[in-house]
């Protein structure tokens, strides 16, 4: 899932709204990016343990969470930030494993060993119709919530 979490990151803007909408991509993309992180490390497996595990999308939520409090020092950016983070997962769980394109392994929740997912990618229909509904209502949402922010002015 790509275009979805750039959808859900758009979506965030219209209740993160003293963050850029850049920052909030970042935090929807934290596990990916992350995930080529540890391969350039060799820390990679099969499995995405190390970048996309709830235990490891906890870490990642635990320490953004002290340097977005640094930065806006608001509570609430904090919890949308780490909020994005976790809808990374909370999607991967939805759509894994990934049949559509040879990945036929879950998501983990705390484990290597044991991966978990609901499946909705075992079919190329129903992986583009989630990525693109996604995407659409993520940017419908960002750009009405603009709109309403203008005229507000």
């Amino acid at each position: 899932m790509l275009l979805g979490h750039i959808g859900i990151g758009f979506a965030g803007k219209t209740i993160g709204k003293k963050m850029p909408l850049w920052l909030l991509l970042i935090a929807v993309m934290i596990p990916d990016l992350m995930s080529f992180f540890f391969i350039l490390i060799g820390l990679a497996d099969e499995t995405g343990f190390w970048s996309h595990s709830l235990l490891m999308t906890t870490a990642f939520s635990a320490i953004s969470s002290v340097i977005i409090f640094i930065i806006y020092r608001h509570f609430y950016e904090v919890l949308v930030f780490c909020g994005l983070i976790y809808s990374h997962w909370l999607c991967d769980y939805i759509s894994w494993p990934l049949e559509v394109i040879g990945m036929s392994n879950g998501i983990n929740i705390f484990s290597a060993k044991k991966t978990y997912g609901l499946g909705l990618y075992q079919t190329l229909p129903g992986a583009l119709l989630c990525e693109f509904t996604l995407l659409f209502l993520g940017i419908g949402l960002y750009i009405i919530s603009y709109r309403y922010k203008n005229k507000s002015k």
